[in-house]
């Protein structure tokens, strides 16, 4: 593939990740502008037109194209929730397997870095400054939104690094996000639920329309919902796609109490019981094995299902424990699908009916949708405000929504940040005999990211 990224780029605008950083949060005049010209031309100018096309024999790509170094394979990963599980865990089969991978995910926790990674490992500083001059060299007087930049950021390191897949998952919807400008070997779809209405619709059918854009005319498309819209389905009819849906050709199964995955390998069915709960949701998990198969790969080995099972991922009911005793229980659940999990894998711990949480939710989600599937399982609300986050609730928001669940006054408590919260419930544990529960901090990325630099703080 002909490139420019072995040019020496002019002299940076920047020399820190950090300048780059801000400048990119005021490059464009808005924060969130679906569509693809502006980045379809910059990626053209960047060498990447190869990658914006179906490869010449799909086949032979699919299996022989790492060896060949024709092109990398790419699979792209949408969906509502389950998107960064998904990619964790095919990330994870890949490299059992020596093959090199660049990951691309978003947004980032406390670091930038953590979006790009090249066989699971952030990218430096350097690498991603380089890439920023490149691109920011290529586009000219065209202006590109962060997402934009990040996403032809991630493409040029992963091109200069020489990596065999790109595992993209797309930020916002599908069809009109920077991720989709490139063609996807494979396309995954996760889940498809209310979120985003503002800019995909506010019905499954209308937000599964969008994910389907990511879909390619007779590539293969894997899909984890197990009830997939209408609209959905149909555009995979209409582009003849080679499908694999969840609940058919690859699924879940509970026989005498185990839990079971399965999916297809000509024609036939590979099986494995679990020996442990997996730590993440398992449609995620085997979604992600159903696509290792198609990219020509033979069944995970025992060790390599064993990794799968105790693969975890921060912000996705990940357990973090403090010196001083207290542990957190992190997830990035913000809409009311994403809860509705986090109560069912809640239920595998002992809580006892004394479970804390700290919360703050972005304004645009629909706070009674995300707070109902927990009001059962909350002891008390600690409501916090994200400082500086235009986006996040205001706390009389939140609040409201609660009074409507019909979730007592005295349940609730409200706090000027995530960390302030956190400091008052470690006083009130110190100054109690009780058993010690673990606290939920949930809501956003926004959140969680608020509450891991309180963990990791010095104390």
């Amino acid at each position: 593939m002909s490139t420019r990224l072995s040019d020496t780029p002019k002299t940076p605008r920047f020399n820190a990740l950090c300048e780059w950083l801000l400048w990119l949060e005021h490059l464009h005049p808005v924060e969130i502008d679906l569509g693809l010209e502006r980045v379809n031309k910059v990626a053209i100018r960047l060498g990447f037109g190869a990658l914006m096309s179906k490869a010449p024999d799909d086949n032979v790509h699919l299996k022989q194209a790492n060896r060949l170094g024709q092109r990398p394979t790419i699979v792209s990963v949408a969906g509502t929730n389950g998107k960064g599980s998904c990619v964790a865990a095919l990330q994870a089969l890949l490299l059992g397997r020596s093959q090199t991978v660049g990951s691309y995910t978003s947004p980032h926790l406390l670091a930038f870095n953590e979006r790009i990674k090249i066989d699971g490992t952030p990218v430096s500083d350097e690498l991603l400054c380089r890439a920023f001059s490149i691109i920011d060299e290529a586009r000219g007087d065209l202006s590109l939104t962060y997402f934009e930049f990040a996403t032809l950021a991630a493409f040029v390191v992963f091109e200069q690094a020489g990596v065999d897949y790109w595992i993209l998952e797309v930020g916002l919807g599908g069809r009109l996000d920077a991720v989709n400008c490139v063609w996807a070997d494979i396309a995954i779809v996760t889940s498809i639920a209310l979120d985003h209405e503002a800019w995909l619709g506010n019905s499954r059918e209308a937000i599964g329309e969008e994910k389907a854009g990511i879909l390619r005319r007779e590539a293969m498309f894997i899909c984890g919902d197990t009830a997939p819209p209408l609209s959905l389905c149909s555009k995979s009819k209409q582009l003849k796609t080679r499908s694999y849906f969840i609940g058919t050709e690859f699924g879940v199964a509970t026989e005498h109490g185990s839990v079971q995955l399965f999916c297809s390998e000509g024609g036939d069915h590979v099986k494995h019981k679990c020996k442990q709960m997996p730590c993440l949701p398992l449609a995620s998990l085997v979604t992600a094995c159903q696509a290792f198969l198609l990219l020509g790969f033979s069944a995970p080995t025992v060790l390599e299902w064993s990794t799968l099972e105790t693969l975890t991922l921060i912000g996705r009911l990940s357990r973090h424990m403090r010196p001083d005793g207290q542990e957190y229980l992190l997830d990035v659940a913000h809409n009311g699908a994403a809860s509705e999990l986090l109560v069912e894998r809640l239920q595998g711990l002992v809580l006892g009916g004394n479970l804390s949480a700290i919360v703050a939710v972005m304004a645009d989600k629909n706070l009674v949708e995300v707070f109902k599937p927990l009001v059962p399982v909350i002891a008390d609300w600690n409501l916090v405000c994200l400082k500086g986050n235009t986006r996040a609730a205001g706390i009389e928001e939140m609040i409201v929504a609660l009074k409507q669940l019909n979730v007592a006054s005295d349940k609730v408590r409200c706090f000027g940040s995530v960390a302030e919260a956190m400091r008052f419930l470690g006083i009130a544990r110190d100054e109690s005999s009780e058993q010690i529960f673990p606290v939920l901090v949930f809501g956003s990325f926004f959140t969680v990211a608020d509450a891991l630099a309180e963990i990791e703080r010095k104390i």
